[in-house]
C-alpha cells in the first residue's frame, strides 16, 4: 500500500473531483423508495464509485410545539424521495456559517435531514455515522463530504444535522423544557441508520459514531445513554468529550439563560410554561440573533448553550464521573463499557478557544502593576480551578503556577501567553481526553480496546496563531475526510499540498476505517506503524504527523495535577467519590506529603 517514493516528491498536485449525478440510483428502504446519484470520486488518481443520498429527513420538522421538543420519527415516504441536494442547515449564525460554505448558506428550522455516502455495491459494510462541530452552536453536514473517504476506506458514511443553539439545547430549570434536543436528535438519526442502513449496502450492527470537537463530546453523550446499546459498536472522538467545560452546563445555569432570552424577546417569565410556549411563536432568526445573553466572563469556557443534566438523557454532570468511573450510572456506564474508543487531540487544540474566550479577559486586567504573568498566576488559576471544583484554595492555586511555570526558559513578553495557553489547553482538551480513555480503559469489557492519538502536524496552509504553536482546533478535519472541496474554503488549503500531507491523509483514513471494520486500527488493512492500545501501565499513543511515532504517558505531571493532587486538595470542599478500605480513615485535612510522597 505504501510503495509510491513519496520523498522524492515534493510536491504533489493533488486533483480531486466529482462528476455528478450522471445516474440515478434507486434504494428502497423501511423509509420508503430514495432516489439518489452515482457519483465518481478520485484521491491519489484512484477513482472510486460511491453512490450519494443527500438531504434525507429522518424526523418531522421540529416546528410549533415540536420545537422545545424531542424529534418525532420522519413518517414514511409515500413517494420517492428525491435526494439529491443537501438539506439546509439548522437555525446558527450565517455569518460563521458563511466562512465554510461559499455563497449564502440555506438556513432553516426543518433541517433533520442526513446523508449517506456508499461504495458502489456495497454489501454489509462497516457504517460511520459523523456528527459536526461548532461548540453546539454552529456547524453543517453539508461541509463534510464523505464521498472520498467512504470510495478509499470502502465504508458507508452517514453525517447528519442535530439542532443547536437555544433552538437545540435551551432548558429551564424545572420539567417543562429539559434541553437536549439536539442530542435526542442524533439519537433519532442513529435509529434511522439501524433500521435503514443495510438498503444502501452498511451492516446495521457495525456502527461508529465520530465526530469532532462538539461532535466527539456527542459522541460521548450518545456512548452513555443505554437506548442506544445496539445501534453503535465504537466511537472515534476528535479534540472533544462530554467533559470537556465547554460541553455541559449546569440546568439552572441554562435556565438563567432561557430567562434572559426570553426578556430580551418581551416574554413573560412568570412561569416557564408562559416562557416556553411565548418563545415557541418567536421566529427563529429572533432566537438566534438574540442567543448570546451571557456576559463575556459567562462565556469564558462555555457557550450558554449545551447539554444539561436531564435527568433522562444525561444523568449526571459528566467530569466526576468519568474521573471515578465507579461511580457513573450503571446503565450508561454499562453501554460505555461494551464501545471500542479511538480518543485523540491537536497539540494546538486550545490555541483558538484562548484566543477568542480567556485572553481578552486576561489582557484587560493587565495594568503597570499587574503584568500579564502576574494576572495569570493568579486570576487564572482561580478561574479554572473554580470553574471545574466549584471551589479552591490558595494551596491549590499556588502549585498550579509552578506545575505550569517553564523553569528551564527566560522569561519574556511572551511568557504569560504560552503559561494562560497550557492552562487553558489541558482544561479545554487535553485532560477530558487523557481521563475519558482512562475512564474507558477501566470499565471497558473483555474484547473492547482503547486506542489515544495526538495530531501535531501543522499544515502548509494552516491558520496560525503565534504564540499558539502546533496544530490547531479541527487542523486534523481534511485529512480524516481526504482533503474534500466542501472543506476548502473554511480551512484554507489549496489544489496543491505537500506529498507528505497527501500520505497523512491516506494513513489516517486507513487509521480510521480500519477501526470502524474491526475495533483495531491496524486492520484488516495494512498500516505502515503498529498503533498499541491504549491501556493504565504504559498509556502509549500515535503521534499523528507526517512521520508517525508511538509514546506514552502524554504529560504526565500535568495529567498527575488534575487527576491525583487537585482531588486530594479539595478533599472535603469538593464532593468527589473516595473509595476508602476498612483499614483507612476519611479527613478532610490536606496533607501535602501524601501526594507528592
Amino acid at each position: 500500500m505504501w510503495t509510491i517514493a513519496w520523498d522524492s516528491l515534493p510536491l504533489l498536485f493533488w486533483f480531486r473531483f466529482v462528476l455528478c449525478q450522471h445516474e440515478s440510483v434507486h434504494v428502497h428502504s423501511n423509509a420508503g423508495n430514495i432516489v439518489g446519484f452515482a457519483n465518481t470520486t478520485s484521491f491519489e488518481s484512484v477513482r472510486y464509485n460511491v453512490n450519494t443520498f443527500l438531504g434525507i429527513p429522518f424526523a418531522e420538522p421540529p416546528l410549533g410545539v415540536l420545537r422545545f421538543a424531542k424529534p418525532i420519527k420522519k413518517a414514511r415516504f409515500t413517494h420517492a424521495f428525491s435526494a439529491t441536494k443537501y438539506g439546509p442547515a439548522c437555525p446558527q449564525k450565517a455569518e460563521f456559517s458563511q466562512q465554510w460554505i461559499p455563497g449564502k448558506p440555506m438556513i432553516s428550522e426543518d433541517c433533520l435531514t442526513l446523508n449517506v455516502f456508499a461504495p458502489a455495491h456495497a454489501h454489509n459494510l462497516a457504517v460511520m455515522v459523523w456528527f459536526h462541530g461548532g461548540a453546539f452552536v454552529i456547524g453543517q453536514s453539508s461541509i463534510y463530504d464523505a464521498s472520498t473517504l467512504s470510495g478509499f476506506g470502502n465504508v458507508v458514511v452517514v453525517t447528519a444535522n442535530y439542532r443547536l443553539g437555544p433552538i437545540g439545547f435551551l432548558a429551564t430549570d424545572d420539567d417543562t423544557a429539559k434541553g437536549n434536543y439536539g442530542l435526542w436528535d442524533q439519537h433519532m438519526a442513529l435509529q434511522w441508520v439501524h433500521d435503514n442502513i443495510a438498503s444502501f449496502g452498511g451492516d446495521p450492527n457495525l456502527v461508529t459514531v465520530f465526530g469532532e470537537s462538539a461532535g466527539g463530546a456527542s459522541s460521548f453523550f450518545q456512548a452513555i445513554y443505554p437506548s442506544n446499546k445496539g445501534l453503535m459498536k465504537r466511537i472515534i472522538s476528535e479534540s472533544g468529550t462530554a467533559i470537556c467545560p465547554w460541553a455541559y452546563s449546569e440546568r439552572a445555569t441554562v435556565g438563567r439563560y432561557s430567562k434572559l432570552l426570553g426578556m430580551k424577546l418581551n416574554c413573560s417569565v412568570a412561569t416557564n410554561v408562559k416562557l416556553v410556549n411565548c418563545l415557541r411563536t418567536k421566529p427563529f432568526e429572533d432566537l438566534i440573533a438574540n442567543a448570546q445573553v451571557g456576559t463575556k466572563e459567562d462565556e469564558i469556557y462555555r457557550p450558554e448553550w449545551t447539554p444539561v443534566v436531564d435527568g433522562e438523557f444525561v444523568k449526571q454532570l459528566p467530569p466526576d464521573a468519568f474521573l471515578y468511573p465507579e461511580t457513573m450510572f450503571s446503565e450508561g456506564r454499562d453501554t460505555l463499557a461494551d464501545l471500542d474508543l479511538l480518543i485523540g487531540i491537536n497539540d494546538g487544540d486550545g490555541g483558538f478557544i484562548t484566543m477568542v474566550s480567556l485572553l481578552p479577559f486576561v489582557q484587560s486586567k493587565i495594568t503597570p502593576k499587574s503584568p500579564g504573568l502576574d494576572i495569570v498566576n493568579n486570576y487564572v488559576t482561580n478561574s479554572i480551578l473554580t470553574d471545574r471544583f466549584g471551589a479552591t484554595v490558595a494551596l491549590l492555586a499556588d502549585t498550579m503556577s509552578f506545575v505550569y511555570t517553564k523553569w528551564s526558559k527566560t522569561t519574556t513578553n511572551n511568557t504569560y501567553l504560552q503559561k494562560m495557553l497550557d492552562m487553558s489547553s489541558d482544561y479545554q482538551f487535553f485532560m477530558p481526553a487523557k481521563i475519558s480513555a482512562r475512564a474507558h480503559t477501566k470499565v471497558q469489557t473483555s474484547g473492547r480496546h482503547t486506542y489515544m492519538y495526538l495530531f501535531t502536524h501543522r499544515s502548509s496552509y494552516a491558520h496560525t496563531i503565534p504564540w499558539a504553536p502546533g496544530a490547531g482546533h479541527g487542523d486534523e478535519l481534511p485529512y480524516v475526510f481526504g482533503f474534500p472541496t466542501s472543506m476548502q474554503k473554511g480551512l484554507n488549503f489549496k489544489d496543491t499540498l505537500q506529498s507528505a500531507e497527501v500520505l497523512l491523509s491516506e494513513k489516517i483514513m486507513t487509521y480510521w476505517t480500519n477501526f470502524a471494520k474491526t475495533g483495531d486500527p491496524n486492520k484488516p488493512v495494512a498500516v505502515p506503524l503498529i498503533w498499541p492500545e491504549f491501556d493504565l501501565n504504559s498509556e502509549f499513543y500515535m503521534d499523528l504527523n507526517t512521520t508517525l511515532s508511538i509514546k506514552s504517558k502524554m504529560d504526565a505531571t500535568r495529567t498527575a495535577f488534575w487527576t491525583q493532587f487537585a482531588p486530594k486538595a479539595l478533599k472535603g470542599i469538593h464532593n468527589f467519590y473516595r473509595p476508602v478500605s476498612n483499614s483507612q480513615q476519611s479527613t478532610n485535612t490536606f496533607d501535602l506529603s501524601s501526594v507528592i510522597g
